[in-house]
């Protein structure tokens, strides 16, 4: 075995285990709906420390806690939880200027699906104990990560700039002012996790160019339905309950390679539908959960295109 296939074996081991071992965790403090989205936050720190650098993995841990805890206690509180939320989408958009947006994104949409519908009680008890569950998990995700890349002998490529401040800057404030749309409609609406799904997909098809982010709204609504084909095929080829779990991991993992080998956007966003629905496929219909993503996702890509053709045609009446 070469040691690029050596340290990307030892990779996907390291996302396997991070994303199967919050379930008995999580279940022993009494919070076991919990564990699908730490699940899905460790898979944020990995990629995050696998392109990035151990730093870059240490404080998008110690990031995602803060925020993740704050949107716990902001629970049912739409005027605390709407800003927290647009800004947080504003400090994501500011990282583009190092063109490292897409690479923490992961990290805010669990936020957004702890925002939309915590399974943590907002009890001080509860929420500290989470919280130093999550904390625990990520920062050990992010070191094994680091380990295992300096036990193969490579390192991330330094972060070049990439856009200048005022076009990130840019770029942020029209995350923030989507965000503040989507999670509005969301959580005024109690829209649960399709609440959640609502608002983290402009943050996936918006680019800090409004061109690019064209090719990618279709990319992103190809994946989706593509991401729901998959989910219903596995329904049928497995449609144990004991299975989703399995089920869950294994496209999580895919969803890693897909980010790691740097597939089609298309097919990254399908992997990574397919392991969230099923994640949370205990409580709800599978196929429920993937229908109701494909709508979730079909409106967020609507009101993301309306946002940037606004923007554009403002910017076009201040050049004349």
């Amino acid at each position: 075995m070469t040691p690029k296939a050596r340290r990307l074996t030892v990779l996907l081991l390291i996302a396997a285990v991070m994303v199967l071992l919050p379930r008995p965790l999580a279940g022993a403090l009494e919070i076991p709906r919990a564990a699908s989205w730490i699940s899905l936050s460790n898979l944020g720190v990995l990629l995050a420390t696998y392109r990035l650098g151990w730093r870059w993995g240490l404080v998008s841990a110690l990031t995602l806690t803060g925020l993740i805890t704050l949107a716990v206690l902001s629970q049912g509180q739409p005027p605390a939880a709407i800003p927290l939320m647009a800004i947080s989408a504003l400090a994501l958009g500011l990282t583009a200027r190092w063109e490292i947006q897409s690479l923490l994104v992961l990290l805010m949409v669990t936020q957004c699906f702890f925002v939309a519908e915590s399974p943590v009680p907002a009890y001080s008890a509860t929420v500290a104990a989470f919280a130093g569950l999550l904390l625990l998990l990520s920062t050990a995700t992010a070191t094994a990560t680091a380990g295992a890349e300096r036990l193969g002998g490579w390192r991330p490529p330094p972060t070049e700039v990439h856009h200048s401040w005022k076009r990130s800057l840019a770029y942020g404030l029209l995350l923030a002012s989507t965000m503040a749309i989507t999670s509005a409609i969301a959580l005024q609406g109690d829209w649960g996790l399709m609440g959640g799904w609502l608002m983290l997909t402009p943050l996936m098809v918006m680019r800090p160019y409004a061109r690019d982010a064209w090719p990618r709204s279709l990319h992103r609504a190809l994946g989706t339905l593509l991401g729901v084909g998959l989910v219903h095929l596995f329904a049928l080829a497995a449609p144990w309950p004991p299975a989703l779990p399995i089920g869950a991991v294994a496209f999580s993992t895919v969803t890693v390679l897909a980010a790691v080998k740097h597939w089609h956007h298309m097919l990254y966003v399908a992997f990574l539908s397919a392991a969230v629905v099923l994640f949370n496929s205990s409580e709800t219909s599978v196929l429920a959960l993937a229908q109701e993503r494909l709508e979730a996702n079909l409106l967020g890509i609507a009101i993301a295109l309306a946002v940037m053709a606004l923007a554009q045609a403002v910017l076009r009446q201040r050049q004349l």
